[in-house]
């Protein structure tokens, strides 16, 4: 029959979705060498519709319908490609605890005092507050301390 289109992605009958990709498959390698990109997805989604109609039957010998099925087939192609640009920190060690300064009215880290008494320091030293300290946001695995 002249106008039987197959369901067979090889055949004709997908050659508006083909076309589409090799277009987006193109244009998607062009801007990943202009870009300098090294990953990029090609997403294809293809929706399939029946719907049940009814028709009138030609071949019966008298006025009658029949019930057909009508396919849709719908696709999209999408492409995507990221630049990235990340930076990480950390603020807390798990050392510090959480207090309300009153002389700031704030919240402040301070480090948690463990009950351990320091040669070199004043008895009264776990109730001074010298001000927040945080981790160096460029490295946080060998950063040092430093005043806020």
């Amino acid at each position: 029959m002249k106008d039987v289109w197959v369901l067979d992605i090889n055949e004709d009958t997908f050659n508006a979705l083909k076309g589409d990709f090799n277009r987006i498959l193109q244009k998607t390698l062009d801007n990943m060498e202009r870009q300098e990109n090294e990953v990029a997805e090609i997403k294809l989604s293809l929706k399939i519709r029946l719907t049940k109609q009814e028709a009138q039957d030609f071949n019966a010998a008298y006025d009658a319908y029949r019930d057909v099925i009508v396919p849709r087939f719908t696709h999209k192609i999408t492409s995507e490609f990221k630049t990235k640009e990340e930076a990480n920190g950390l603020l807390g060690t798990g050392e510090q605890e959480l207090v309300w300064d009153p002389n700031l009215m704030k919240y402040v880290m301070r480090p948690i005092f463990d009950g351990q008494g320091d040669l070199f320091e004043d008895a009264d030293a776990s109730d001074d507050y010298s001000g927040p300290r945080r981790i160096s946001e460029s490295n946080p695995e060998n950063a040092e301390f430093r005043e806020a």
